[in-house]
């Protein structure tokens, strides 16, 4: 595969470091490849927003958190 230029967005700072971190083991793989990542979300609008970051990283969002939800008081702790 040639790949001239991967461009990664990623919004969980948490994440972005492990990204950071985990470069050198992808950039075995696409060793001619130019990689680039941003600590940042993409959308419509030209914003700053909070991130709210969870353990469960799947469950982190951009939008307002509804503490008294079943499912926050279920699963998330901050």
């Amino acid at each position: 595969m040639n790949v001239k230029k991967i461009i990664s967005f990623e919004a969980s700072p948490l994440n972005f470091r492990f990204l950071e971190k985990s470069k050198e083991n992808y950039s075995k793989k696409f060793n001619k490849t130019e990689k680039l990542i941003e600590n940042i979300a993409l959308g419509s609008g030209n914003k700053e927003i909070d991130f709210k970051q969870f353990d469960e990283s799947s469950s982190s969002t951009l939008s307002d958190i509804n503490e008294e939800s079943s499912y926050f008081k279920r699963n998330l702790i901050y």
